[in-house]
């Protein structure tokens, strides 16, 4: 019996001798990188670091190095001059996937190597979540798929370019050049997000999740809900590029004003620029993402050959767990009930098989184990909400071979 709904992978603390004596001070990472390359998304695992060139004219298409102090490689790949890297590179199924201007291309060697899958126009958006794959598919709107890039579903929304995704619990967020749509079916019905004002029309550049909220980077500014898209305010007043969560913060880069970090809530930010490459005294090159290894920080910051780095512990920050759920079967119908729903203080699970054990796992909106309980022969369980955040959470419950997920909100 599998004993969680996600594989979490094995988390490695900083090592002292991978810090720098200047605290909060980014360096650049180019040894190995052509002059004239423009990175437009990075990507790290364990002590890697994947690159990719958002030009065709200056070198090949995606570079990688197996830590920070190795000189970048290039990626042998049939991506081409012409296949502009569109996309942030995600991992499904061990696998690693980019879009590009020539559809979507995989990786099963950790980077070195590309291949492309059967796509048929450009990506211009890539994600991750459960073992399934979604991809913003030019004006085609949304895709999925289900077996690492070979076949592909429509997810209901079309007529639109997607360049952001992220899924919350059974909330799917897909943001567009000049909309931020959310459905909570799957794709049979769509909602458009039409308050507050400032977020009408923007382009929605990235989407990432921290504790029980979802956060949407736009060329106005950060915006946040609670409440699994149905209401959102706007946190920080930046033309945003690049914004991920790490730990207990949010790191958000911008067109011109660095990066910014904020605190736990996701609603007071600071700036964190010392070493980033500027233009002007107080202008500074447009970060276009920000990525993540065991060790290390990485933004991709537009201009010659610029990728900077700054340890995790030099921002008091640690590895974020990574997941990848693999379950066995997941169906909707297995019989389990939870209530209240909302909850505040607890949240009751009802069970009406009990012969085998269950185990019944909290996620937060990034897939993080927040917290467990078990069952055997008993027809309920309780768990406990104390110290958890208020926002939209999902509850895995295992029992046997068979597996769901449920959503909960939860109020304080």
């Amino acid at each position: 019996m599998r004993t969680n709904i996600y594989t979490i992978a094995t988390i490695a603390l900083l090592a002292l001798t991978t810090m720098h004596t200047d605290a909060q001070t980014w360096r650049g990472k180019h040894n190995g990188l052509p002059t004239g390359l423009s990175p437009k998304s990075v990507y790290g695992e364990g002590t890697r670091i994947l690159v990719t060139n958002s030009t065709g004219f200056s070198g090949n298409q995606v570079y990688y190095t197996p830590d920070s102090s190795t000189a970048y490689n290039y990626s042998a790949s049939t991506i081409g001059l012409y296949a502009t890297p569109e996309s942030h590179i995600v991992k499904c199924m061990n696998v690693l996937f980019i879009g590009s201007s020539g559809g979507i291309f995989k990786s099963h060697d950790n980077g070195k190597t590309w291949s492309a899958t059967p796509t048929i126009t450009a990506a211009y958006s890539i994600y991750s979540i459960h073992d399934t794959l979604y991809a913003g598919i030019s004006i085609l709107g949304l895709k999925m798929s289900v077996d690492t890039g070979n076949t592909w579903t429509d997810v209901g929304i079309s007529g639109t370019t997607v360049v952001s995704i992220f899924k919350s619990g059974l909330t799917l967020y897909a943001g567009g050049t000049s909309s931020l749509q959310y459905t909570n079916d799957g794709g049979t019905t769509w909602n458009s997000v039409t308050a507050p004002s400032s977020i009408l029309s923007a382009a929605v550049t990235d989407i990432a999740g921290l504790g029980g909220s979802v956060y949407a980077g736009t060329n106005n500014g950060v915006y946040k809900t609670s409440d699994a898209g149905r209401t959102w305010a706007r946190v920080l007043a930046q033309s945003i590029f690049g914004l991920t969560a790490i730990d207990t913060t949010l790191l958000a880069g911008t067109s011109g004003s660095g990066i910014y970090m904020s605190d736990a809530t996701g609603t007071n930010w600071n700036q964190i620029n010392s070493g980033l490459p500027h233009t002007g005294v107080s202008s500074y090159n447009t970060i276009n993402a920000i990525a993540y290894n065991d060790q290390l920080i990485m933004c991709a910051a537009g201009g010659d050959s610029s990728v900077y780095i700054i340890g995790l512990g030099e921002l008091g920050l640690h590895p974020t767990m990574a997941t990848t759920a693999t379950p066995n079967k997941v169906k909707d119908e297995v019989a389990a009930t939870i209530y209240p729903n909302p909850a505040k203080d607890e949240v009751t699970i009802s069970l009406n098989s009990t012969a085998e054990p269950t185990i019944i796992t909290l996620y937060d909106v990034t897939g993080h184990n927040i917290r467990s309980v078990s069952a055997h022969n008993v027809p309920s369980v309780t768990m406990s909400l104390s110290n958890i955040s208020a926002g939209v959470y999902s509850v895995g419950i295992i029992t046997g071979n068979d597996q769901t997920i449920k959503k909960l909100v939860i109020t304080k």
